[in-house]
């Protein structure tokens, strides 16, 4: 089983507009809401391509039904720490005219220091009954910066973590030297605090990183593909031409790809064309609507990875 970790999930506000203008007027040609967040988005993805997958975390009382109805029907085992107030929502407005996505994010409701102990409880639970943990997503308020660091270390060696955030929780994640971690390109550089303006100094930045001790590091960079490091090496996966429709849950996607091939005995190679075929799949999806099955195995046939 794969369990992932839900700390501030999301209702995903997705609008559709003809052109949008900044300081006018916009009118919405379509919308739609969907139950979510990465953690939760990554549970479905691995529950559609064949994986037993679960999802734990914190769910605000008011909006709750939504998630256990979405998780429900997608066949995800579900266990969440009821906390006051009500579920944040996140506008993403899609320029149809530009493809451009524009996300305006709350925060998300606080959480005191007993709904982390308990969390952290939980974690180590479904940690011994899994063969991935993932934290994945934005801190709620009330979290501390290294709540993703103290989780992985909770955990130690019962199961193997994966780690997808960004600025602090990513920086204090990687010193409990999660097993894989997948920056996009923006976030790595951030952390480095330079920018890496080529494949190479993208491959040498990644491969630092397993030297430090994470097995795997994928790097996403858009329309310009992903990479792959190992001790084995780099791999890398170039994009497929497609017209995209939400970037929303590409990422979560990816990683849910990546992990099922693993999980079921794949190269590493052909795990990795696995999460890319995922999130393709995933792009051409309206709104938050995931990966498609039988998108998903047309992406299959059509993704390569080389080794650099």
């Amino acid at each position: 089983m794969i369990t992932t970790v839900s700390l501030n999930p999301s209702v995903d506000r997705t609008l559709s507009i003809d052109g949008f203008h900044y300081g006018g007027m916009n009118r919405v040609m379509s919308s739609r809401d969907d139950a979510c967040g990465k953690a939760v988005n990554l549970a479905i993805v691995l529950s559609r391509l064949g994986a037993s997958s679960s999802c734990i975390g914190f769910l605000a009382q008011q909006g709750a039904t939504a998630f256990e109805q979405r998780l429900n029907e997608n066949g995800v085992s579900h266990r969440f720490i009821s906390t006051p107030g009500r579920v944040r929502v996140n506008i993403k407005l899609f320029d149809e005219q530009q493809h451009v996505i524009t996300e305006i994010n709350e925060r998300g409701e606080r959480v005191t220091q007993d709904d982390l102990a308990q969390l952290m409880q939980l974690a180590q639970q479904y940690a011994r009954q899994s063969e991935y943990l993932v934290l994945t997503g934005s801190l709620p308020p009330g979290c501390p910066e290294d709540y993703y660091e103290t989780l992985i270390r909770s955990v130690g060696d019962t199961c193997r973590c994966v780690l997808d955030a960004d600025g602090a929780p990513f920086a204090k994640g990687l010193m409990a030297k999660p097993y894989f971690i997948k920056p996009n390109r923006a976030e790595l550089e951030s952390h480095l605090g330079r920018r890496l303006d080529t494949m190479d100094e993208i491959g040498r930045a990644a491969d630092a990183l397993v030297r430090q001790g994470i097995a795997l590091v994928c790097v996403t960079m858009g329309d310009q593909g992903a990479l792959m490091a190992s001790d084995d090496g780099l791999l890398f996966a170039p994009p497929l031409p497609l017209k995209v429709r939400s970037t929303v849950g590409a990422g979560d996607s990816l990683i849910g790809g990546v992990l099922h091939g693993l999980r079921s005995g794949e190269a590493l190679a052909d795990a990795f064309r696995m999460g890319v075929a995922a999130a393709s799949a995933s792009v051409v999806s309206e709104g938050t609507d995931l990966v498609d099955a039988d998108i998903y195995r047309q992406m299959l046939d059509k993704t390569i990875v080389k080794r650099l």
